[in-house]
């Protein structure tokens, strides 16, 4: 995600515009997104204490909106819509991935704890 947030934070900088964006990053997302159903098996065996259900509610609905919407309708690539929820899922897998790594090393800094809370 981190990579993402890098090459999206370039493409802008560089172009001065979001426009085309999507289609840049667009195999990356596929990739992390798609990826995300390891965490659904990661609840369905008990790796994680979290409701398979939610998790797989949550991680559908992004494939869905990555795979079915947004790469098959070409018109709204460029919506600013798309653009937010770019940044949204983002900026809250970093900051969720950042938690949990910092609690594995038993090293949570409190502005990851109380991004995360």
């Amino acid at each position: 995600w981190l990579v993402l947030a890098i090459t999206m934070m370039r493409f802008y900088i560089q172009k001065g515009t979001h426009k085309g964006l999507y289609r840049s990053i667009a195999r990356t997302l596929k990739f992390f997104q798609t990826f995300a159903l390891v965490e659904v098996v990661h609840c369905a065996v008990g790796i994680v204490r979290t409701s398979v259900i939610v998790t797989g509610v949550q991680v559908c609905s992004r494939i869905y909106m990555v795979w079915f919407i947004t790469s098959s309708i070409r018109q709204i690539q460029n919506e600013e819509s798309v653009i937010l929820f770019l940044v949204v899922w983002t900026v809250t897998e970093i900051t969720r991935y950042s938690y949990y790594t910092f609690n594995l090393l038993h090293h949570l800094p409190y502005f990851i704890k109380w991004a995360r809370w």
